[in-house]
């Protein structure tokens, strides 16, 4: 009754009960009271009760081994047991010692599977190798247990299935695949697959579950639905352990559509799925941007006949991360409050990372806070997540605090904790603060990335520090790292910030063999042609930027900085042909590309022009008409034509006449 309650104090209770009643309890009860220990995974009291249940088996005892004549000098081992070396068979045994023994394997088989379920593998080959040393032969069950024991050592299990002097049966090979499986030794799970249809054997739901599983887990999600394909084959009957394995092969596929198809097919065969099956098909659907599926399952769940746990919520708040539905996240949490749901730092870097998509730094803030107060461990991952949630809303104290806090708290940042906080340098204009943190991130063996150069060389950008954006580029090529734009633009910029135009050029000349212009290299590109007086390389860049799909705000821009290189050099009739292009591709001007135009105007004499480009100019939004009325004006003067001051005071009533 104890055992199958799980209650494995009351049956040690009742064990020492009987003692105090000097009732001798025998080798069944102590048995019975081991097995309950180890259904209940207590292996301390199962080892506790093991020396007493060895005794009445009559196999502790001193004169035992004086009979087959040894005196051997006992050795405590690491587990506290006695060690002895290995006794001859004792050849003509009695029918009572007969049973004893089989009970005492009993009894060790009973004590393997109680360290097994409270992971102690060790203890649990120790008594195996125990068992060999005092003549108890080790069956299947006893090599059954210590396999499932092993758990994750999985070459241990590869070992011990070598050794066998009988053939293994299918309970010890599922076994042996379970072990690989949790290890990630997908491959050996796959062999140990194949070689039982050469044993001869017949595979169960537990063996081909276990495979794909391994299989799934090493991200050969096709392997496990072609397991899954072959079970389906030889009618072997499917679980709600084969559904969930399924989903999740379709969630590592990316197979969305087929997970929730199955879904709907298992409850219609009434196969309920599990939790952790719902919880993959959400997580495929997130995968693939189908938010709205995945809080669709999760409000769902229960009509599968499952129960939400902290994994649904946490996954249903990274749904709401992807959609930027932050207020619905938080909603989500408040609701796990209020159910009493376990909520891990799993759960709060899921709610940080629908705060990072909305820049909501300030509820980031206050959920650092909340997981302080919980006191979660939080790892190096969702720091990072809240990091860049700072970052991205222009608040690089705190990013720059939270660093500081996991150094504090001797936690190991990675590497986006590096980036992230190198970039909150940036916006600082903190470049030499980059650089020790860049020094940091190598002394804790990491190794900087591509993302994490550009971090860098767009603080050197923000600091006017040309020489350290070269000196990155050069170290990240050296590193054989592929530099992206990003790093090229910044460096471009710091170049051009400190007037290293040729430097700018040439890494402009880089970018255009290596397939990296796009329209923020362009751009940077027309600013050094503006910069040295090449209208004609600014205007070429512009032509290229057809190629690189700019959008229209990005279009003006880069117009009206090549018509501004045109004015510089003396090419008003290049600067009127691409402000009339601007018009015809319906491109609005602001004052800067009216201003060049007007002063082409000026330079061709065509002061008519100018007054009729500033008439329509002066209707715009966000147009500064007295600005653009003193070129008018010098523009009549340079073509020797009067002021028509009248016609204009109501458009520049603040230029003095």
């Amino acid at each position: 009754v104890f055992r199958q309650k799980s209650r494995w104090r009351e049956a040690c209770n009742l064990l020492n009960k009987a003692e105090s009643l000097a009732i001798e309890a025998d080798l069944v009860a102590y048995n019975a009271a081991v097995g309950t220990c180890a259904v209940a995974a207590a292996w301390q009291a199962a080892l506790s009760l093991f020396d007493d249940a060895l005794r009445l088996a009559g196999i502790r005892q001193q004169q035992d081994l004086e009979t087959v004549g040894g005196d051997w000098p006992g050795t405590r081992s690491p587990l506290g047991l006695q060690l002895m070396p290995a006794l001859p068979p004792m050849r003509g045994k009695s029918v009572q010692q007969k049973s004893a023994s089989r009970q005492a394997v009993t009894t060790y088989n009973s004590v393997i599977k109680a360290c097994g379920a409270g992971g102690q593998w060790q203890h649990a080959l120790s008594l195996m190798e125990e068992m060999t040393a005092r003549v108890l032969h080790p069956d299947l069950i006893t090599r059954n247990t210590v396999m499932t024991a092993l758990g994750q050592q999985w070459e241990r299990v590869l070992v011990l299935l070598e050794n066998l002097e009988e053939a293994p049966d299918i309970i010890m090979l599922n076994a042996a695949i379970s072990a690989c499986d949790k290890a990630g030794a997908w491959e050996h799970a796959l062999a140990l697959f194949i070689s039982i249809a050469k044993r001869g054997l017949q595979a169960d739901a537990v063996t081909y579950n276990s495979a794909a599983c391994a299989c799934t887990r090493g991200s050969h999600w096709e392997s496990s639905l072609a397991i899954m394909e072959r079970m389906s084959a030889t009618m072997v009957p499917a679980d709600r352990l084969t559904l969930a394995v399924l989903v999740a092969a379709y969630e590592e596929g990316g197979l969305w559509e087929q997970a929730l198809e199955l879904l709907s097919e298992a409850s219609e065969r009434s196969l309920e799925p599990t939790t952790v099956a719902v919880n993959s098909a959400m997580s495929a659907c997130v995968r693939s941007s189908e938010w709205e599926r995945a809080l669709a399952l999760s409000s769902s769940i229960r009509s599968f006949r499952a129960s939400p746990d902290s994994v649904t919520c946490s996954k249903a708040i990274r749904a709401c991360a992807v959609g930027t539905e932050w207020r619905l996240a938080l909603n989500i949490l408040s609701d796990m409050r209020r159910d009493r749901v376990h909520r891990s730092a799993w759960t709060y870097g899921s709610l940080l990372s629908a705060c990072e998509q909305s820049q909501e730094w300030e509820i980031g803030l206050l959920l650092l806070r909340e997981m302080d107060e919980d006191q979660l461990q939080v790892n190096a991952v969702v720091y990072s997540t809240a990091m860049s949630v700072l970052q991205q809303a222009g608040r690089w104290e705190h990013a720059l605090q939270i660093m500081q806090s996991i150094h504090a708290q001797r936690l190991r940042p990675n590497l986006i904790c590096y980036s992230v906080a190198i970039s909150a340098c940036e916006k600082g204009l903190l470049w030499a603060t980059a650089f020790d943190l860049l020094r940091e991130l190598r002394e804790d063996t990491l190794q900087p990335d591509m993302i994490t150069y550009s971090a860098v060389i767009s603080a050197c950008e923000k600091g006017f520090f040309w020489q350290g954006a070269l000196s990155m580029m050069a170290e990240a090529e050296a590193s054989c790292l592929e530099i992206d734009a990003v790093a090229c633009t910044a460096a471009m910029v710091a170049c051009n910030r400190c007037e290293q135009w040729e430097k700018s050029l040439h890494f402009l000349s880089w970018a255009r063999e290596n397939g990296l212009a796009n329209r923020a290299v362009l751009q940077a590109g027309m600013d050094t042609c503006v910069s040295v007086g090449r209208w004609q390389g600014a205007l070429s860049l512009l032509s290229e930027l057809e190629t690189v799909h700019a959008r229209i705000a990005h279009w003006t821009e880069a117009y009206e900085t090549v018509m501004f290189s045109c004015i510089k050099a003396g090419a008003w009739r290049q600067c009127l042909s691409l402000f009339g292009d601007m018009q015809f591709y319906y491109l609005h001007s602001d004052t800067i590309g009216h201003g060049c135009a007007i002063r082409a105007c000026g330079r061709g004499r065509n002061w008519s022009r100018a007054l009729s480009l500033f008439g329509t100019a002066r209707l715009g939004a966000n147009i500064d008409a007295a600005s653009l009325w003193s070129i008018v004006v010098w523009t009549c003067e340079a073509s020797g034509a009067p002021v028509p001051w009248e016609q204009n005071l109501a458009a520049a009533p603040a230029v003095d006449s």
